[in-house]
Formats: structure tokens, sequence, C-alpha cells
């Protein structure tokens, strides 16, 4: 009996990690992946804090994209995704706390990961080495620096990163259609000067160009802007998870209803 639970639960961690690798590898199984364990991220980041924890807290928003990171980074050699995803969640909420001394108080995260909490005896040793190795660096790691960027853009549409989970294209007739749209903000003559002017997507010259439904443009609105903008500036890391683009254009769209 006790062999058979233990091979589920092997079974289990395999197919969570198998999970995270296809989230670090594609994009929108990334989105999926972030929507669906949104709860889950928020139970884990209560725990580490030892105290109730709000989708509109700023922890919130620090272990969400703590765990964004972790697919990132993440070796399944080094162990199960989850266990190595709690260690970035509590390396960052730690960090916070410590660069931000009026908020500390409430922030009473678990010791760190610095030299002086690694036991080279612990089981989970060679995965916070990797944790700190990979993240103690971040500050600087141009892929972070993006997203913050990026985000400082997008508030000014009125669109957070957690808005993108909820409108995301995920068929692939979705996604071609997406795709066709957003390379049409960027045939001749462009229409993404219009869109930073006027922080509204120019959906009447989109649809003229493309043919693809209102309903389409509509639904996705808030995906189109985020690409437009990270093609269209100095986002050399997340515009690697845009490579679809050319692939899914050339063939033909259609609305995912």
């Amino acid at each position: 009996m006790g062999s058979d639970l233990e091979r589920q639960e092997a079974e289990q961690q395999k197919r969570r990690n198998q999970e995270a690798l296809e989230a670090k590898a594609d994009l929108y199984s990334r989105e999926r992946f972030l929507q669906d364990h949104r709860l889950h991220i928020l139970r884990i980041t209560a725990k580490v804090l030892n105290a109730p924890v709000s989708y509109s807290d700023e922890e919130w928003s620090i272990a969400f994209q703590a765990v964004n990171e972790a697919l990132d980074s993440y070796n399944e050699s080094k162990g199960n995704f989850w266990t190595y995803a709690v260690l970035v969640i509590r390396y960052r909420l730690s960090n916070e706390a410590g660069k931000n001394p009026k908020r500390s108080t409430a922030m009473q995260v678990q010791p760190g990961l610095s030299d002086r909490h690694m036991n080279e005896g612990d089981p989970v040793y060679g995965m916070q080495k990797q944790v700190r190795d990979r993240t103690g660096l971040t500050r600087e790691n141009h892929l972070r620096g993006e997203i913050e960027a990026l985000q400082k853009e997008l508030a000014a549409f009125d669109i957070s990163f957690s808005d993108l989970a909820d409108c995301s294209p995920y068929s692939p007739k979705a996604r071609q259609s997406c795709a066709k749209l957003i390379k049409a903000l960027f045939t001749q003559p462009p229409l993404m000067p219009k869109l930073r002017s006027s922080f509204v997507l120019p959906s009447k010259d989109l649809l003229q160009r493309t043919g693809e439904k209102k309903k389409t443009v509509e639904r996705y609105r808030k995906y189109l802007i985020c690409s437009g903008l990270i093609l269209d500036g100095d986002y050399p890391g997340l515009e690697e998870y845009l490579q679809f683009i050319n692939k899914e254009a050339q063939t033909e769209g259609g609305d995912d209803e």
C-alpha cells in the first residue's frame, strides 16, 4: 500500500514538473500555468509570511513574479518545481522586506538563502544554492528589468500582468488571429505611434488591415497592446516569447469561439 502511494506521488510530482517545463518553454503554456495556479501561489505566500494575504497585496504580486522567475531558471535535475518555487518566493519576499524596513514587520519571512542559512547536509541544499546563484544577481538581470519596465508602460494603458493571464489566446485559431493583428501594427504605415500617443488600440485600422472579427480584437485588446509594446520597445528577452508571430501569421487566422 505504501509503495503504491509513493509511486502515485512520484508520478504526480513528475507531471507537475513536466507542466512547469512546458510553461518555461512556451509563453501561452506559461500564462495558463500562472493563471491556473494563482490560488496555490496565494496559499504559499500566506504560509511563507505566516499571515493572511489577498490578491491586492504587494506580497502577492512579488510572489507571483517569483514563480514566473522560477519557471525561467528551473532545472528538473535539481528537484521538484514547487519546492524550488517556494524557495524563490521566500527569497524575493525576504529581499523586499530588507529593502523596505517600514514593511518588514508585516513581512515576517522565514530564513532566507544567505550563506549562513545554507547547510550542505540539507536535502535541498543543491536547490537552495541554485536559487541563490541564479537569483542573487536578478536585480541586474535583464529579464527582470524588462518586466519591471513593461509593467510601467502597461500601467499607462490600465493593464496589469494578471489581466494578461485572463485575456491571452490559447487555441490555435486565436493565436493565428492575434499574430495577424500584431503584425498589422507594424505594417506600413505603422500603427504603434498612434497607439502610444492615444493609449488606445487602433481597432478600426487593424480590422481594415486584417479582416479579423471585431469581437476578436475586443477580446484580446490588452494582449495585443502588450505584444505591440514589447516588439516596439527595448525588450529583447521578452521578445523571444513572441517568436511564434511570424510562423502563426502565415496561416489563416480565426476566432476561437
